[in-house]
């Protein structure tokens, strides 16, 4: 998960009550800051955003975007690079 869509679904975030507290050896570099932030409560403790929370129009706007080759994609907004 990037950043972004856990910002831009906010309104939506629940509480772990069991969180992992693992390394996980197969994420990108993007991921693992996300998951070391999650995991370390730097954001919120307990925080979780379950995926049928994560917005269609949201997910569609995201495919569409790798599709089209574009990798910007900023925290709140449909940012689209050339």
């Amino acid at each position: 998960m990037y950043r972004a869509t856990l910002d831009a679904h906010a309104s939506v975030w629940g509480n772990e009550d069991k969180p992992l507290r693992m390394d996980l050896h197969r994420l990108t570099p993007t991921e693992r800051t996300l998951y070391d932030d999650l995991r370390d409560n730097r954001i919120r403790v307990g925080l979780r955003l379950e995926q049928e929370h994560i917005g269609f129009h949201w997910l569609a706007h995201r495919l569409e975007q790798l599709l089209d080759g574009s990798t910007a994609f900023h925290s709140g907004t449909f940012a689209i690079s050339p």
